[in-house]
């Protein structure tokens, strides 16, 4: 191996400490656009939980509407049959009232 005079070894290691320096730049621009993106999805993810939520609790109110819109049908076909079998209509009237329950 040949031997480094002193210039070579000073040049060198001035090289070393740019390009140290160098990489040290491009890592810490590449943490902060990696955290400005954990930033902006963190607030996307708040917003689409939030949306989320806002659309479960519509779709439970349209589900307890319709719930109820199905329970008081059968109630009035259940009413409408009772009364078929205690008015001693025909049993088509009775027939017509199951279908409908």
């Amino acid at each position: 191996a040949e031997y480094m005079g002193e210039d070579e070894t000073s040049k060198r290691a001035l090289q070393n400490r740019a390009a140290a320096r160098s990489y040290r730049a491009r890592k810490k621009s590449q943490m902060q656009e990696i955290e400005a993106k954990l930033e902006e999805l963190t607030l996307e993810n708040e917003r689409l939980k939030a949306l989320n939520a806002i659309h479960e609790s519509e779709l439970a109110k349209l589900g307890s509407h319709s719930a109820g819109a199905d329970a008081e049908t059968k109630l009035s076909a259940f009413i409408r049959l009772r009364q078929a079998v205690v008015e001693g209509r025909p049993s088509e009237d009775v027939a017509a009232a199951l279908r409908d329950a």
